[in-house]
């Protein structure tokens, strides 16, 4: 090492450094702009404790409910009501809940995917600081895949192939244009 040169070891740290932060720095700004669904907020707690008070097709119906018959009535003991099915207050509200969590996977995942991707492209035409364009492009690297991680199960195979196959074919030809071999 030269006097007044910088390890190598911190170098590498800066890299880390850069490529981990502009990932948090993703996770937070995506979660900022396009929230999460609340589930609370599908699935309000006094709906817990009014399901069992529910206990005829009527009262269900008039709650918002799904009345859902039992399949095999068990045998009814001498002066006791048999009920012949229960109330879901829950499956309207799931249907739309796993409407909102999927609406938020895809716009999230597409946010991920042009954040990795900008950071990697910009990683590559970045001139000046080789740590700053290293940071970079490990950092979209690694957005790329917390991206995939996190969202990717949650999509539709359609949007999946074009998303993904879209991102892919981008970048192979900027990187045939920026490392084309010139001995062709």
């Amino acid at each position: 090492m030269k006097n007044g040169e910088t390890p190598k070891f911190v170098r590498w740290a800066i890299v880390a450094s850069i490529a981990i932060l502009l990932a948090i720095f993703t996770v937070v700004t995506v979660e900022y702009f396009f929230p999460s669904p609340e589930y609370n907020s599908f699935f309000p707690e006094d709906r817990v404790a009014l399901q069992d008070t529910l206990t005829t097709k009527e009262s269900c119906v008039a709650a918002n409910g799904v009345w859902k018959p039992y399949i095999q009535r068990a045998p009814v003991s001498a002066g006791s009501v048999q009920q012949n099915g229960f109330c879901d207050l829950f499956s309207k509200a799931d249907d739309a809940y796993q409407a909102a969590q999927k609406e938020h996977a895809q716009t999230a995942f597409v946010a991920f995917l042009l954040v990795g991707l900008t950071s990697l492209i910009g990683g590559v035409f970045l001139k000046g600081s080789s740590i700053v364009s290293a940071g970079l492009s490990y950092g979209g690297v690694l957005v790329l895949i917390i991206g995939g991680i996190r969202f990717l199960g949650e999509l539709d195979r359609i949007f999946q192939v074009v998303s993904i196959g879209g991102a892919l074919l981008a970048l192979l030809i900027i990187a045939y244009w920026k490392f084309r071999d010139e001995k062709l």
